[in-house]
């Protein structure tokens, strides 16, 4: 398998499953070569710090923690508001301007 094609599979598992994948995580995975076999495509000690890889890890972390922290601040129990998230941002505009800091203090 090519490296352009394991790098595709990572973020789509990082995109599907929403956590950063474990060496677990990809041996138990069929799409994926062992563990092993996706290590030595990319000559990393860690496959994380490969700079493709490290790419997607890094913009997805902060994408999981925006997402946890908007969840956290919400008015509604997570567990029986019933919403997913998505629908819960598309109509946070406020909150996301105040994150992205575009909304100064009066």
């Amino acid at each position: 398998m090519k490296r352009e094609e394991l790098v595709e599979l990572f973020e789509k598992k990082v995109r599907t499953e929403r956590q950063i994948p474990t060496a677990r995580d990809i041996d138990k995975d069929p799409r994926f070569p062992s563990y092993r076999k996706f290590k030595k495509s990319f000559g990393s000690k860690r496959i994380r710090q490969a700079e493709e890889l490290k790419k997607i890890v890094d913009q997805y972390k902060i994408k999981f923690k925006i997402d946890e922290l908007f969840c956290k601040d919400c008015n509604f129990n997570k567990l029986e508001c019933g919403r997913k998230l998505e629908e819960c941002k598309e109509q946070g505009e406020l909150y996301i301007k105040i994150l992205k800091g575009e909304l100064q203090n009066h």
